[in-house]
């Protein structure tokens, strides 16, 4: 388990975006919202990936479709893509997200995935993480979110209280203390008046079941 970080700095914010905004993308799909790119095992092979929410790309969307449109950093790129690029989705009442594979080239910056999420004991080694989100808050550029401590991860899903909005969506959800992803962000739950907060996907969970 983790000790709870303090506050950073605006001035550490902005190194934090200037060193990884390139590895996130805004994207045109069903509905705008953030997708990030990184590298999973998959088949015993080291694969670049997009990773993004169910709600922006989903199959019906890859099946009609043969290109995305990203955002990065206010350069837009396309990124074809056919059936066979989809290796995972689950639906909204699971993981709610979906891999694509791309091809290599096509992207140069990569996020990475903090190592400890596939320990066995990694749901209690996160809880109380300082974490950020880096997403693209209502479409604009893009935005860095803190958050002192995880609520609680129980099961494949990451309780949080990072501030989040339309286009926050299928974000990265990172280990202030590594810089390394763990999650990716999915919605917001108001269960009563006041009590208010975010879940995103634990990615041990979806990760393991491709790998």
């Amino acid at each position: 388990m983790q000790e709870a970080i303090e506050p950073i700095s605006i001035e550490k914010t902005e190194i934090i975006l200037n060193q990884m905004k390139r590895s996130i993308c805004l994207i045109y799909g069903k509905s705008f919202g953030t997708g990030f790119f990184c590298k999973i095992l998959y088949r015993n092979e080291l694969i670049p990936v997009l990773i993004t929410a169910i709600n922006i790309i989903d199959d019906n969307f890859i099946e009609k479709n043969e290109i995305i449109k990203l955002s990065i950093n206010g350069d837009m790129k396309i990124i074809n893509i056919n059936p066979n690029s989809k290796i995972y989705s689950s639906g909204s009442l699971k993981y709610s997200l979906i891999i694509i594979r791309i091809n290599e080239g096509e992207i140069t910056d990569f996020l990475e995935l903090d190592p400890h999420i596939f320990s066995e004991n990694s749901e209690r080694y996160y809880e109380n993480e300082a974490i950020y989100i880096l997403h693209y808050y209502q479409a604009q550029k893009p935005f860095f979110s803190f958050s002192k401590g995880i609520n609680k991860i129980n099961d494949y899903d990451i309780k949080h209280l990072c501030f989040t909005g339309p286009g926050s969506g299928g974000g990265p959800i990172l280990s202030l203390s590594s810089n390394k992803v763990i999650g990716v962000h999915k919605a917001k739950i108001k269960k009563m008046v006041g009590d208010e907060y975010k879940i995103g996907t634990f990615l041990k969970y979806p990760l393991r079941e491709i790998s």
